[in-house]
């Protein structure tokens, strides 16, 4: 007997034929995929019951996953870029592709020359005026732009920030592809909060306001990410971890231009990359023994107008633990302050 977890292409090569919708992007993918899938719950009429949330990155749970699958059903899932190679290989192209940003345009440049006239590509304007200048070849699919100004009215988002208002006009656009009346979309989305520990407001201490972005493990999303909560260097970013496979050095331009000053906690993505800030005279940096040290240097350094904002952009370790226990240990020492 085998009980080593079928790979990512032989599952991918052994699904019937299905609705793909694929949720792409560095940053918001999940945010997206969770306010789909409720829109999607709700919509008992339309899609209901003919849907299915699927996990790439868990091998173990694809033999699972082969067997609830139906022809004909919807499977909605995140496709970090990593796993485009593995969809080309496969042949398979997602029926409506989800764009929430595009840093690199490359993984995904097979998909979207390969895209028919039934495929639908979805993504704000930035995403599809970047994917029309850097493709040279005709793109057949149907290319629908997005943003927050195509949110239902009677909508009320107000309290969301742009950017999550954003990645949720997505899953609007989605829906609307599937006929879900738009009222469903209301009724669903009225009471969505956002998901915690992704640029989540936490909450304003003397004029300076604080947010959670402790599930950012890549450091390009860290860059996607900053300018959404952030202007004129009024930030001050928590960050560090262990070290990951992007190249965290060509992201530092980006980051200065949005913070005054670098809070650095303990690991090796965080070894690398400080010895190439400490010298700098556009931007403070200060070293932190760990999540609850920086907070305190944090708060220290803001000011007035100013925003602290925890977004690791690396991986884990044992000084933060998984990405839960690193959003609760900052959230711990606000609390304490």
């Amino acid at each position: 007997m085998n009980d080593k977890p079928i790979t990512l292409t032989e599952f991918l090569r052994k699904l019937p034929p299905i609705t793909l919708v694929g949720v792409m992007g560095v940053c918001g993918k999940s945010t997206t995929l969770s306010a789909l899938v409720q829109i999607f719950k709700n919509a008992k009429d339309t899609v209901g019951g003919k849907f299915m949330v699927v996990d790439l990155s868990r091998e173990d749970l694809f033999e699972s996953y082969l067997k609830d699958i139906r022809r004909d059903n919807i499977i909605i899932t995140k496709i970090d870029a990593e796993y485009m190679e593995e969809l080309d290989k496969s042949g398979i192209i997602p029926h409506i592709s989800v764009f929430t940003n595009i840093v690199d345009i490359k993984p995904y440049k097979n998909l979207l020359k390969n895209l028919t006239y039934t495929n639908y590509v979805i993504g704000t304007d930035d995403a599809i005026d970047q994917i029309k200048k850097e493709i040279k070849e005709s793109i057949h699919g149907k290319m629908i732009r997005t943003g927050v100004g195509i949110l239902p009215k009677g909508l009320k988002l107000s309290d969301l920030s742009y950017h999550f208002r954003e990645d949720i006009s997505l899953a609007v656009r989605v829906a609307e592809i599937f006929e879900i009346p738009h009222q469903t979309i209301i009724n669903t989305l009225s009471d969505f909060k956002g998901l915690p520990g992704r640029l989540e407001y936490i909450k304003k201490i003397k004029e300076v306001s604080y947010v959670n972005d402790a599930h950012s493990e890549c450091f390009m999303a860290l860059s996607v990410a900053l300018p959404y909560v952030s202007n004129y260097k009024n930030a001050v970013l928590i960050f560090g971890g262990n070290e990951n496979d992007y190249d965290s050095e060509i992201q530092i331009e980006k980051l200065v231009q949005y913070c005054h000053t670098f809070v650095v906690i303990p690991g090796s993505g965080s070894q690398k990359i400080y010895k190439n800030i400490l010298n700098r005279d556009d931007i403070v940096s200060i070293y932190a023994e760990d999540v609850k040290d920086a907070v305190a240097k944090a708060h220290d350094r803001a000011g007035k107008g100013d925003v602290v904002i925890f977004s690791p952009g690396f991986c884990t370790n044992r000084v933060c633990g998984n990405r839960d226990e690193r959003s609760e240990k900052f959230l711990e020492a606000l609390r304490k302050l």
